[in-house]
């Protein structure tokens, strides 16, 4: 259940990041600059939190968890 609901939470992380990507792109003009380091921010994390439940990040061992970790804890 706990996958479930994290993995949910990344493909908002993911779908929030594109939503302010494309906002940044279509009233650039309106539109601080820094929206656009948080939409890719969002996205990468999300992209990376999603690849990591999957298990495509296994081979890289501990150094993807670290990596996870540091993230969500930066984020934070």
């Amino acid at each position: 259940m706990l996958k479930f609901l994290v993995m949910l939470a990344s493909i908002a992380n993911c779908a929030g990041g594109l939503v302010l990507i494309v906002t940044k792109l279509v009233m650039w003009p309106q539109v601080p600059p820094i929206v656009l380091f948080i939409g890719g921010s969002l996205l990468i994390q999300g992209v990376y939190t999603i690849l990591y439940l999957r298990g495509d990040l296994d081979r890289w061992g501990g150094l993807a968890t670290g990596a996870l970790f540091a993230g969500e804890g930066i984020s934070a």
